[in-house]
């Protein structure tokens, strides 16, 4: 079941870390969450599975802090 989180409070309840934890996150780690028209937004699953890939160091895809978007990290291409 998808928990949608609207706000940074909704976030920072889930995480239970402080917005400038979050913001940290965002700027250096990818952490999944997205400012829409105005309002920060996140989902609750995803939060989770980009825990887990923290935790365990598994990174088969990568994501860039800066634009969120994934990258591979090995050398091949598809």
């Amino acid at each position: 079941m998808q928990q949608v989180l609207v706000g940074k409070k909704e976030i920072c309840n889930f995480v239970r870390r402080s917005w400038k934890t979050i913001q940290e996150w965002l700027d250096t780690r990818g952490f999944p969450a997205k400012k829409i028209n105005g309002v920060w937004e996140s989902d609750g699953e995803l939060i989770t599975q980009w825990r887990r890939r923290q935790i365990t160091g598994d990174s088969e895809e990568a994501v860039t802090p800066v634009t969120g978007r994934r990258r591979r990290t090995s050398g091949s291409r598809s």
